[in-house]
């Protein structure tokens, strides 16, 4: 499990250049990422990697004379997180813009713990002021109640904003606090030289500390925090507001047009509305390709030859079936529950996980023979199954090898229907073969992704597939087909028929060079940010409603003669997101198309509330949503 890990120390370090290289060195040798800042004044790091490089990097420094009883603060986390390493010597481990020779740390103020904190603000003297030293763009989604929050836009404004308002602070005594405690230490110190307070008092250990023993204390809202997580939720308080409607929002977005690239806060809405972008004007610039995406991407044509495709595409076959499957293949009365992410759902009559091609055809010879239905199942990201479960053969595909072949700039990728979509990324950029990873962070595998042509904005899984094998369920041949015999569309194949089944897919993509890949993996972080911090990661099938056609709908988006298409708008106008729930089925409180599982919920839970949602929608536009959730063992549809 990968985990973070944050610490700081103000300790006099009289060579920082030796410690620079040897932290270089030890987090080389435990496959750590990350960002350390280091200065006479001391050391500042954030870093992720394994729990066991992890426990190892810290019994390392605490057995270093100069770092010993350093408060190490650790999180789950995603080593994705942290593209890289990133060891520098600074003048300060904060810049706040004071010669760290004249404000020390050793002249902080006195040092509350959490719960002697919560204590003091619970007696909340007349005399006391309360003061956040972050940042404008920190405190905007979280913060103490009643807090001075100053408008800050980098710690190195915070001393002349002190100096502006001495009044403020003049016979009171303040608290102040900070993320994680390393600006308070010197913040409080320069406070203290003014000679205008009663007292000064720091939160020790920061937010951080605090929220893990008081997630419903005096602080409100998330903890922002310097990595590909961007916030950490401390309760459901919504502090924040979207930059581009009045609707109360935290969620922070870059804008997508690189030249801009600002960091603001946005609700789904105008998200989808605007296209990532920080409003009318750079969505128009977006929208007729005037200007750079962000982060640089480059996409690149590939034609591949006929001698590449016959290294790599299997000749079209027909697979010996006439063998009885084994024991093994063929299970009964498997429970499938534990294999949807909705956690929801009765068992497989009859189960199989072929692991490659005949086998896959015995099983499929198997349910023939007993006149079953079948049903391919691969992550179960994107299905609800009924509670009665499916009375017929699941097969969960089990070909999980990836290989690739390469000539000059032009990749081809062969990956099994098993194989998932992360995994396959994560492969081609180990490769340096760029095309997928606008992909990032959605679940699934390479058959279910080519079954309902994965999408992610702009981008088709269709875009890059070149060759595909396919398997007959009459008579379980096997051969090549082309993209153009998927008939694809917005979720629609051919495969959606259920008459062949995915085997294998050869996708077409580009030899990268390290700098590119470096890119590349900047984008999949942002790519995996956002859906962690926007999107609910489990018990939920993603979006549960497809997007509406153009010509289900009356409404154009704002200066566009486009169709205002996106389900979740209409159903954020509804107001059920993190409102409407059926016992433990609830609607979201990130996204108002994703339905969530919160411990207890049955299928027919979700069905409830999938078909109330539709109703209210219906009742206020006069359209209905569709499922883009696939319905299993449903005896009959149980919506609109």
């Amino acid at each position: 499990m990968a985990k973070i890990l944050l610490y700081y120390k103000y300790v006099t370090i009289s060579h920082p250049q030796e410690i620079v290289a040897w932290q270089k060195a030890l987090c080389a040798a435990l496959d750590l990422k990350g960002r350390i800042l280091i200065a006479k004044e001391g050391i500042n790091g954030t870093l992720g990697g394994s729990a066991d490089s992890l426990e190892i990097y810290k019994k390392t420094m605490l057995a270093h004379p100069l770092f010993k009883k350093i408060d190490f603060k650790e999180n789950d986390g995603d080593i994705a997180y942290f593209p890289r390493l990133r060891v520098v010597e600074r003048n300060e481990i904060v810049t706040m813009g004071v010669d760290p020779e004249k404000i020390t740390a050793q002249q902080s103020g006195k040092h509350l713990t959490p719960r002697q904190a919560h204590k003091f603000l619970q007696s909340k003297p007349d005399d006391l002021v309360i003061l956040d030293t972050r940042n404008q763009v920190e405190s905007a989604i979280g913060t103490f109640k009643d807090a001075i929050t100053p408008p800050l836009q980098h710690f190195r404004d915070y001393p002349a904003f002190i100096d502006q308002n001495l009044d403020t602070f003049k016979n009171k005594q303040v608290f102040m606090f900070c993320t994680g405690g390393v600006r308070c230490e010197r913040a409080s110190a320069y406070l203290k030289s003014k000679g205008v307070t009663k007292e000064v008092y720091q939160l020790e250990g920061g937010i951080h500390r605090y929220i893990e023993q008081f997630p419903d204390g005096f602080f409100r809202g998330k903890n922002y925090v310097f990595d590909g997580r961007i916030a950490v939720k401390a309760n459901d308080d919504i502090l924040g507001k979207c930059a581009l409607c009045p609707a109360a929002c935290d969620e922070y977005n870059n804008c997508l047009n690189a030249d801009c690239n600002k960091h603001f806060i946005c609700c789904d809405a105008c998200v989808v509305k605007y296209n990532y972008t920080c409003g009318s004007t750079c969505f128009e610039l977006v929208k007729n390709n005037q200007v750079r995406l962000r982060p640089l991407y480059r996409k690149t044509s590939i034609n591949a030859s006929n001698e590449l495709r016959e290294k790599t595409i299997m000749n079209t076959q027909t697979t010996s079936h006439q063998q009885q499957p084994s024991p093994r293949l063929i299970q009964e009365n498997i429970p499938l529950k534990d294999k949807n992410w909705f956690q929801t759902g009765g068992p497989a009559r009859y189960f199989a996980e072929p692991t490659n091609a005949q086998e896959f055809a015995q099983a499929l010879d198997f349910a023939r023979t007993q006149q079953l239905p079948i049903f391919v199942l691969g992550q179960g990201a994107n299905i609800l199954i009924s509670d009665e479960g499916f009375d017929g053969l699941v097969i969960r595909p089990q070909l999980t090898q990836i290989t690739h072949v390469i000539h000059n700039d032009e990749v081809l990728v062969h990956a099994g229907a098993g194989v998932t979509m992360d995994a396959l990324i994560e492969y081609c950029l180990t490769h340096n073969i760029l095309g997928l990873e606008e992909f990032s962070g959605i679940p699934g595998t390479v058959g279910g992704s080519v079954y309902i042509n994965l999408h992610y904005f702009q981008f088709l899984l269709e875009q890059f597939l070149l060759d595909a094998q396919v398997i007959n369920h009459l008579d379980s041949t096997v051969k090549n087909v082309t993209p153009a015999w998927f008939n694809f569309g917005y979720n629609q194949s051919t495969l959606l028929a259920q008459e062949y089944y995915l085997i294998s897919a050869t996708f077409r993509l580009k030899k990268a060079t390290d700098l590119e890949v470096a890119f590349a993996r900047g984008r999949r972080v942002e790519i995996i940010r956002h859906r962690a911090a926007r999107y609910p990661n489990k018990n939920t099938c993603g979006s549960f409603f497809r997007n509406f056609y153009p010509e289900e709908v009356a409404e154009f988006i704002a200066g566009t003669d486009k169709k205002l298409i996106f389900v979740a708008y209409y159903l954020d106008k509804i107001g059920v997101k993190g409102v409407l729930s059926v016992g433990d089925a609830v609607v979201s409180h990130q996204h108002a198309n994703m339905l969530v599982n919160k411990g207890n919920a049955t299928s027919t839970d979700l069905i409830t509330l999938a078909r109330t949602m539709q109703e209210l929608v219906q009742k206020q536009f006069g359209i209905v949503p569709q499922p883009e959730c696939q319905l299993v063992g449903f005896k009959e549809c149980p919506l609109l």
